[in-house]
């Protein structure tokens, strides 16, 4: 776990507002904090889903948990984020990263391959929001990354210890994804 430095900016769109902040392990960062309208589960989500990745060697940015303090809070997210301490959920800020926009991207990337494990991994974890703006490719190694699991389990952040078992016998229903996992 790292501890926050310094918070640069907002990042932009995105239901849980993230920020680009500098830690002090000398990496940037883009954190989603705990106190995000779509609560901590968004962050829980975020770990799980970025842990699996890692296990089944899936195309992810390195990613870490971040130690949240009150006075890290400054003008910059007083307005956006309702401070909170605890843990943010961060991933390396990659300067090299574009968003995919097409099929034909994709298609020119490296590890091309990967783009079928990601919608096989998005079917498992139920992850019916992968869009153009979490789908990302670096530029310099031209490979393809993806991002933002907020809304996993089927369920997005609104899931609880009894909805998730019963996620266990339920059939999948391939109407749900987003046209851009297809």
């Amino acid at each position: 776990m790292v501890n926050i430095v310094e918070i640069k900016n907002k990042l932009g769109n995105g239901c849980t507002i993230p920020f680009v902040v500098w830690c002090d392990d000398g990496k940037t960062y883009i954190v989603k904090f705990p106190g995000n309208e779509q609560g901590v589960k968004a962050l829980v989500n975020e770990f799980i889903a970025s842990n699996l990745c890692e296990y089944l060697e899936l195309p992810i940015f390195n990613y870490n948990l971040i130690h949240v303090k009150i006075s890290d809070y400054n003008d910059k997210t007083k307005n956006d984020i309702v401070p909170l301490e605890g843990t943010a959920f961060g991933t390396i800020y990659n300067d090299n990263a574009l968003t995919v926009l097409n099929s034909r991207m994709i298609s020119k990337a490296k590890n091309k391959n990967d783009a079928i494990k990601i919608l096989i991994f998005d079917i498992l974890i139920g992850n019916f929001d992968r869009n153009r703006g979490n789908l990302m490719i670096d530029s310099i190694s031209n490979k393809i990354f993806m991002i933002d699991h907020t809304h996993i389990f089927d369920l997005g952040t609104i899931w609880d210890e009894f909805q998730l078992p019963r996620l266990i016998d339920e059939k999948f229903n391939i109407n749900n994804l987003n046209q851009f996992n297809l």
